[in-house]
């Protein structure tokens, strides 16, 4: 749990002193240890040396400190201000990379009293270690991502070794735990615009970040849900504590997502107690990534990050082996010298213990991994905008404003929306004069339309932009008080993904059959549509200056719609209208099979999976929904040169009666690598509330419309512009 400093070394200029603490996951104990300062420099101060067995510190002090604790900290809450960037010892502005990582350093205090609990947020000796630990441990990250590190004051080791685990459990619950949270609030709301992010601590950081995980993510699934993965190095992961948060899981191969990956590494003859090796613990071995006991030689390690004999650290050849304990829970290494590497008996850990090192002796290997679930997740968020930018055209969005249509049944088809084109709102629209024609002649009709939409979800990914254009042709009969018609139609559109560089190409062809019923104020439909289509996608993952995968799909889509919809109208004082609308809508989708050719650059070019032209086949799936819009809708019709503009509000409950998410499943053709990373489905919404408000133009033969929708249960949005033209014959 505890790192703590061992290593203080006075570096002597010729104009000045300069003290640097040192934290002790130096893998190097250096044999000389100076203990006065200059005395030419008044400022200079040097702590006192910590004795590094926990025997020594006096238990009656333990006593008093606990004591303290239980009586004044108990409701701990941090006051530390992270809008102060001097409360971060990395917060960068220029987010080139499309992950994040957020890091909580081991312990870098030096205690000058073993009675006091926690650290100050502007201790010098914290500041000056943590700095020191970030660079040989956050940097493995630093390729790959954006690295964002707050200074969070830190539990006394000196104290909290020598007491039980729930005590220590308890003590970092208080102060370290509550600065880690108001440092996170402050990141989400400011800092991370919504990007996918790794978590990546050791020792007392990885144990802080068992909080994290345990309580944090749990209060903001919207928030886990963007995780890539949690590297809890250093400190145990149980299976009691699995057991107790069930949201959670533990990785079990190189490339799951939003999974724990945790070990601690020991020499082979390590039997006795390990402070942060608890009972039931788990590791995966950070060569191979299996959680059993299959043996990585070091042919396997891609490079260490370790101290040369000046003390810089520089990367290596690796010089550790891996071979998990699952009857300890630990990695085990036979390849690293316990007396070059090891703790050497500090503060309670075991001689053979390499906890200094659990990060540096795999160092590269850290690196290739979280390069590889960081590609897998924004690999699988991609497919989600697919498949979400899909079901929105088909689905939520057409739903939601066909319930809420402004448009008299009567006198504007609104309900008989072809599938995939929303912007389509006058697809089988007639003029006035036509209404009211009630012979048995067909009214044929053709209507051109475009549209451009851009949707966001914070929820989950950034959004995208779509832009559409087509062509409706059909007709429209009445008979006695029934008006009925069919359209058939073709949709051409490209969706461009924020921030995730990538394009989709997508033709599709409708066909639609429609029948209409009025009464006084009161109106009922029902459309029966089918759509097929071809989609072409091209996309990138992109690490600037390191690594980018490169993909082009192509798939084909069915789907089909029945909906039925009922409206009672209401008109007020000076045009004012009120429109309540209840529908029954069904959706089926069916995605056809998907081949996939990647082509990678990147400095692991021979890991399975992510080679050059790595093919990714993903199989096809089948969607079904039933859902029961029921909106109200308020808005007033003004005449302006022939035109009738018409602003609106309005507000919807869309309870889902039955429904499911298309299921994604990827192996990789060309190794052993399989996608257990895309075999959950995306989430579905169940019931949900939306609020929507626009304008429309509308004219004898045009239709121009501006929307804004907003879902509040997943925070999605949504901006349209839209164009249609109808012409009559």
């Amino acid at each position: 749990m505890f790192d703590c400093v061992r290593d203080q070394e006075i570096q002597y200029n010729r104009s000045h002193r300069i003290i640097q603490s040192i934290a002790i996951d130096n893998p190097v104990v250096e044999s000389r240890r100076l203990s006065s300062a200059d005395p030419r420099d008044s400022n200079a101060k040097i702590s006192p040396m910590i004795s590094l067995r926990p025997a020594s510190v006096s238990f009656f002090f333990v006593a008093i400190a606990f004591f303290c604790f239980q009586a004044g900290n108990t409701a701990a809450q941090s006051n530390v201000d992270y809008s102060n960037p001097a409360r971060w010892i990395s917060a960068p502005s220029d987010n080139k990379d499309p992950v994040d990582v957020f890091y909580l350093y081991p312990t870098a205090w030096t205690p000058t009293s073993n009675t006091q609990l926690y650290s100050d947020i502007d201790e010098p000796s914290m500041l000056t270690s943590a700095a020191a630990v970030f660079e040989r441990q956050a940097t493995a990250f630093g390729p790959l991502a954006n690295l964002y590190a707050p200074y969070y004051r830190q539990a006394n080791a000196n104290i909290t070794l020598g007491l039980p685990i729930d005590q220590q459990t308890e003590i970092l619950s208080g102060v370290p735990k509550e600065d880690v949270f108001a440092a996170l609030d402050y990141y989400f709301e400011n800092l991370n615009d919504g990007r996918p992010f790794i978590l990546a601590g050791h020792s007392q950081g990885s144990n802080v970040m068992l909080f994290v995980l345990s309580e944090y993510m749990k209060e903001h699934p919207e928030i886990y849900d963007r995780m890539v993965a949690a590297y809890a190095i250093g400190y145990s992961v149980t299976e009691d504590f699995l057991a107790a948060n069930p949201h959670l899981g533990f990785a079990n191969g190189s490339d799951d997502i939003q999974k724990i990956i945790s070990w601690n590494t020991e020499a082979p003859s390590v039997t006795e107690n390990n402070p942060v090796v608890l009972p039931g613990a788990i590791s995966i071995n950070p060569l191979n990534w299996r959680r059993d006991e299959t043996p990585a030689g070091l042919v396997m390690n891609l490079g260490s990050f370790l101290s040369d004999a000046s003390g810089e650290y520089v990367l290596t050849d690796g010089v550790a082996d891996a071979e998990v304990d699952t009857n300890r829970g630990v990695v085990v290494t036979a390849t690293a010298d316990p007396d070059v590497y090891g703790m050497g008996g500090a503060l309670g850990f075991p001689a053979g213990s390499f906890h200094g090192n659990d990060v540096q002796f795999y160092y590269m290997n850290i690196r290739e991994n979280a390069l590889r679930r960081s590609a897998v997740a924004l690999s699988m968020y991609q497919s989600e905008i697919y498949a979400d930018s899909e079901l929105a055209s088909t689905r939520s969005i057409r739903a939601f404003m066909d319930t809420i249509s402004h448009s008299e049944m009567s006198r504007k088809w609104s309900a008989t929306k072809l599938l995939g084109c929303r912007a389509c709102e006058a697809i089988c629209a007639n003029n006035n004069n036509n209404n009211n024609n009630n012979n048995d002649s067909w009214n044929w009709f053709a209507t051109p339309f475009g549209f451009w939409t851009r949707q966001d979800s914070h929820a989950s990914f950034s959004g995208y932009e779509i832009d559409a254009y087509g062509v409706a042709l059909g007709g429209v009969k009445t008979f006695k008080k029934f008006r009925y018609g069919f359209a058939l139609g073709y949709n051409g559109q490209t969706q461009n993904m924020h921030d995730y560089a990538g394009e989709v190409e997508a033709d599709l062809f409708h066909a639609a059959v429609f029948a209409v019923r009025n009464f006084d104020g009161l109106s009922f439909d029902a459309s029966l549509g089918y759509s097929h289509g071809w989609d072409d996608a091209e996309r990138s993952v992109i690490f600037p200056d390191y690594a980018r995968f490169d993909s082009r799909a192509s798939f084909d889509q069915d789907a089909w719609t029945l909906r039925l919809n009922a409206k009672k109208e209401r008109r007020f004082h000076r045009g004012l209208r009120t429109v309540l609308g209840v529908g029954l809508d069904y959706v089926g989708i069916r995605n056809g099979s998907l081949v996939e050719n990647c082509a990678t650059q990147s400095p692991f070019q021979s890991i399975p999976g992510f080679g050059t032209n790595t093919a990714m086949r993903l199989k096809s799936s089948t969607y079904h929904s039933l859902e029961l819009p029921i909106s109200l809708t308020v808005d007033k019709t003004w005449n302006r040169r022939g035109r009738d503009i018409t602003p609106y509000v309005a507000a919807a409950w869309i309870p889902e009666l039955l429904g499911d998410r298309p299921t994604m499943s990827v192996s990789f053709v060309d190794s052993n690598v399989t996608g257990s990373f895309l075999a959950e489905s995306i989430k579905p919404w169940d019931s949900r509330g939306r609020f929507a408000t626009g304008i429309k133009s509308e004219g004898k033969n045009t239709s121009l419309g501006i929307d804004y929708v907003f879902d509040f249960a997943s925070g999605y949005e949504e901006q349209r512009l839209s164009a249609t033209a109808t012409w009559q014959f």
